[in-house]
């Protein structure tokens, strides 16, 4: 039996003059109802959404030396990675951690009172001391029974505890 669960990662290697210019291209924007817009970057990869407190972007080294620091926090990243590597002058990296979907394989609880449907979701936020979370724009297909579908979508409100 293993104690070791895997996590999957996408690795991308760029090569910047200017860190800060890579910084615009992976920032998310944000409409007046708070719905993120798709970095340049997500755009130009057409990436399904993702969460981007579950992304780290690294510079100021070669990228074998960046994924190697990364292996310290993703076990077998820099086994798979390395050899893997495109030649070039690669000076910095960008993870996507697999859990930046947003999406629940499960609920954590469910019940019903009346009409009104009650959901227990694992939510991590990374911590930031910029931002105050007052809200979560949630979007999500409910399944039922007789095969039937709906789509919804819900601000729901941080409590803090």
């Amino acid at each position: 039996m293993s104690l070791y669960t895997p996590v999957v990662v996408t690795l991308w290697v760029f090569s910047t003059v200017t860190p800060q210019a890579v910084g615009q291209l992976l920032a998310f924007s944000f409409t007046e109802d708070g719905n993120a817009e798709p970095s340049p970057f997500a755009r130009a990869f057409r990436l399904a959404p993702y969460d981007d407190d579950f992304a780290s972007v690294d510079t100021g080294a070669s990228a074998g030396d960046l994924v190697k620091a990364a292996a310290e926090q993703y076990r077998t990243l820099d086994e798979q990675a390395l050899p893997r590597l495109p030649a070039g002058e690669w000076n910095g990296i960008y993870l996507i951690h697999a859990q930046a979907g947003d999406k629940w394989a499960s609920v954590t609880r469910f019940r019903q009172e009346g009409s009104k449907l009650i959901f227990t979701l694992p939510l991590n936020v990374r911590a930031r001391p910029e931002r105050v979370y007052t809200s979560i724009n949630v979007t999500a297909t409910l399944f039922f029974d007789n095969g039937s579908s709906k789509k919804v979508y819900e601000p729901l409100p941080v409590v803090p505890y």
